[in-house]
């Protein structure tokens, strides 16, 4: 058993080639044939687009109903933001009028305070003063006593 060995030129495969349709763009029926596929596909394709039961459409159908739950949440979310900011705002309000009437209450205050405290000073110094004089008087009297005695 010998192996014999057969030489194919480059010629005689590319003959088989195109005899049987391997390559393409070599045969002239092809290109019809190709058109016409794409033609069908697209005519397919633009007539699923308007079904609503493909896989695709529901896919589709849940991405669109997804952005639009996203989009509405925003929205909420914008809506309770700008009301808490109102909140907020009108808290700090009342807040920072509350210490400015505390400050201008503590200021009246203090003043009455001091002034109060200026007048109990003021009297407790008249009565050591009216004690003094008390005491010096008793004093004089007394001297005076012991003079006349």
């Amino acid at each position: 058993m010998s192996a014999t060995i057969t030489m194919v030129t480059r010629e005689d495969i590319d003959r088989m080639m195109s005899s049987v349709g391997g390559v393409q763009g070599n045969c002239p029926t092809e290109a019809p044939l190709k058109s016409k596929r794409e033609h069908l596909k697209q005519k397919s394709d633009a007539r699923v687009t308007g079904w609503t039961d493909t896989l695709a459409a529901k896919r589709k159908a849940k991405l669109d109903w997804k952005a639009d739950k996203a989009r509405q949440d925003e929205e909420q979310r914008k809506v309770q933001d700008a009301k808490d900011a109102a909140r907020h705002q009108r808290v700090r309000a009342v807040t920072l009028s509350n210490a400015d009437k505390l400050i201008r209450e503590q200021t009246e205050r203090v003043r009455q305070f001091r002034s109060q405290q200026m007048l109990v000073d003021t009297i407790d110094t008249r009565d050591r003063q009216l004690e003094e004089k008390k005491a010096r008087r008793k004093s004089e009297e007394a001297m005076e006593e012991l003079w006349h005695l």
